[in-house]
């Protein structure tokens, strides 16, 4: 791991009272054996469980579903909160207290040191910020003060399968919350492939029917949850209007299942 850079490590020392090695509990070894890092598990406390969400929309009979994954949940008494997976991997943290999200601080990091803070932060999850692509950032924006910098991550696998982060900083730099999306999801099989393909062509036929439709696209991602495999397709449709020869286009969710 490479070493902090000044600003990162000023960062590190506003936000953890230690950056010395993670104390996570003892069943998250793969956490804990990380160093330099912007988190402090030395006083953590179980706490429940968390809830992941990983894809919603509707099934092959019409219903709304949603898929969430469950993790351990811990918190401290500074307010934070911490979700590891089976395999000891951070999957959530957030800092909960009000204090910390509202005030105002004197100094407003740059978006490139925002960047930096996100790549080093990463880091100490273990991750590579070389290997995702950016689906999507923001720097200061009007309508979420309390979030100075968000950052949205894309790490593909293969086609349909990627891992996914979202990461947000205060307008200081320290770290307001962090999500990250493992998806292990092993590659369909032809039959699943199948069955997902007869699906779709029964959703894109009753939303011709209902619409005059003039085209659209869909995105693809695949879920493994329990024993269930999941497509969740994430369609923009455009519509030629009556009165006018323009697009408007919608987004939608289908999602399917094959045991």
């Amino acid at each position: 791991m490479k070493q902090m850079t000044a600003f990162a490590m000023a960062a590190c020392m506003l936000l953890c009272t230690s950056c010395g090695a993670v104390k996570a509990p003892a069943e998250h070894a793969a956490f804990q054996e990380l160093t330099g890092t912007y988190f402090d598990t030395s006083d953590i406390s179980p706490d429940g469980t968390f809830e992941q969400f990983v894809c919603g929309g509707t099934d092959a009979e019409g219903e709304n579903s949603l898929v969430k994954l469950v993790f351990d949940q811990y918190r401290s008494p500074d307010g934070e909160v911490y979700a590891f997976d089976a395999k000891g991997r951070l999957c959530y943290y957030r800092n909960v207290d009000d204090l910390f999200y509202n005030r105002m601080h004197g100094t407003k990091r740059t978006q490139e040191e925002m960047q930096e803070t996100a790549g080093e932060i990463l880091q100490c999850c273990g991750l590579d910020m070389a290997e995702f692509e950016t689906t999507s950032e923001s720097y200061f924006p009007d309508t979420d003060e309390s979030a100075a910098y968000s950052l949205g991550l894309r790490r593909v696998h293969s086609e349909g399968i990627a891992d996914a982060v979202i990461l947000k900083l205060t307008d200081d730099g320290q770290l307001r919350s962090l999500n990250i999306n493992y998806n292990e999801t092993p590659e369909p099989t032809p039959e699943q492939k199948a069955y997902f393909a007869e699906q779709l062509d029964a959703y894109t036929a009753r939303k011709q029917e209902q619409y005059d439709l003039v085209g659209y696209t869909y995105e693809t991602m695949y879920y493994q949850y329990e024993d269930k495999l999941y497509a969740s397709y994430t369609f923009t449709f455009a519509e030629a209007p009556a009165e006018e020869p323009a697009y408007f286009t919608d987004e939608v969710t289908f999602m399917t299942q094959a045991g």
